[in-house]
């Protein structure tokens, strides 16, 4: 595989029309890696929407470039290896199904274009928009991408064709060791979307399974306590709900004498409650604040390691953002992206698909797969009085 780093981009700034001058100009000889990336970025969103792009696609495609080219020489590269690396046979076919990935990167159009990302961040319901904006290109390095384990052992145990870019990190999940092994037992690939809709085999009814102790079975409510408490007070279930909650519990500041406290005086506090970073810029932005202003605060907030400046507290009162959401925001150490959520909760609605259709299999596949013995039920927020299926 190439180690070659020079990613400079061509691209016309103020517009699109450079960005998709013609093919031919992509074929001279010298062709550097940013050139590259255009080139298959174009390529696959033909794949998906027709030779004559929507001018969109071609907006966010060429927004993307430019933050990858502001991010540095090797993120192009980067990308472009990580392509070849996931042709590798282990991740083709049902195995392609078994990916995530952690922080902001599932908010990249151009690495859902390339493969690396499970979902198409384009096409997602208005409540789940990601803003890589946001991000200003630095979600891109290092890519962490979570994979099973089976799949990763078989990779770097059998693979002699294939290697792991410098700059992608390969990790192994607990979602995803029990999706890969469900997935396999049960020959069942059951792959979610955004969209709630009932004949992708999830029926409205099995979100109920949210509100019963089984949820001690999902590993993004390792605490299930607290999970319950938060689902209990939730008025409805869906995928939207599920990526608030689950940022809810994953950030630091974000529940306890916060959005707790939106509960009781709320009918829609879940709407309402700030549970990753879009949510925060998103109230900005609809609030008038200043672009520069909006992106800064948010900034801080997600860190929750800056007190916001007497000028940009000025500025949430100048633009009449409400006493709720600014006591919100003073009290969040850490938020994760819209992006790492949703991948989250979609990981687990499957887990739920799995447990409503295969309940046996999975419990014992749980117990199994991570060697869950009485000794580490506690560790799981499992105590050993709970009553097990």
């Amino acid at each position: 595989m190439s180690k070659n780093n020079d990613s400079t981009i061509y691209v016309d700034m103020g517009g699109v029309s450079e960005l998709f001058k013609g093919e031919e100009e992509f074929d001279k000889g010298v062709i550097d890696r940013g050139k590259q990336l255009q080139k298959y970025c174009i390529q696959r969103a033909k794949e998906i929407y027709g030779e004559n792009l929507p001018i969109h696609i071609k907006d966010r495609i060429e927004e993307e470039l430019v933050q990858i080219e502001r991010a540095g020489d090797n993120v192009a590269a980067t990308f472009l290896a990580a392509v070849e690396m996931f042709q590798a046979p282990c991740f083709q076919g049902p195995n392609r199904y078994i990916r995530g990935f952690r922080r902001a990167l599932g908010a990249s159009f151009v690495a859902y274009l390339c493969d690396i990302t499970p979902f198409n961040p384009l096409e997602l319901p208005e409540n789940l928009t990601m803003h890589p904006v946001c991000f200003c290109g630095k979600m891109y390095l290092p890519m962490y991408i979570n994979i099973g384990t089976k799949t990763k052992k078989e990779f770097m145990e059998n693979n002699t064709d294939y290697e792991i870019p410098e700059g992608v990190e390969l990790y192994n999940t607990i979602n995803l060791e029990l999706l890969e092994e469900l997935q396999r037992r049960t020959e069942d690939i059951y792959i979610c979307s955004g969209y709630e809709k009932e004949d992708d085999g999830f029926t409205s009814d099995m979100w109920g399974f949210l509100r019963t102790e089984d949820i001690k079975f999902l590993p993004e409510f390792r605490d299930h306590s607290l999970a319950q408490q938060i689902i209990n007070n939730a008025p409805d279930l869906n995928i939207a709900a599920l990526t608030k909650i689950i940022g809810l519990l994953h950030g630091s500041g974000t529940w306890f004498d916060n959005a707790e406290y939106l509960t009781k005086k709320y009918d829609n506090w879940l709407e309402k409650a700030i549970s990753c970073q879009e949510d925060v810029y998103e109230y900005l932005m609809a609030h008038q604040v200043p672009h520069t202003s909006a992106l800064d605060i948010t900034e801080k907030v997600r860190h929750g390691n800056k007190s916001l400046s007497e000028e940009e507290m000025k500025i949430l009162r100048e633009y009449h953002c409400e006493d709720w959401f600014i006591e919100s925001v003073r009290k969040i150490r850490y938020l994760f992206s819209r992006a790492q959520t949703l991948c989250y909760a979609m990981e687990t609605k499957r887990l739920i698909y799995y447990f409503n259709k295969y309940r046996r299999l999975y419990i014992r596949i749980f117990e199994n797969v991570y060697g869950i013995k009485a000794a580490r039920w506690a560790e799981w927020g499992i105590h050993k009085n709970c009553k097990r299926p």
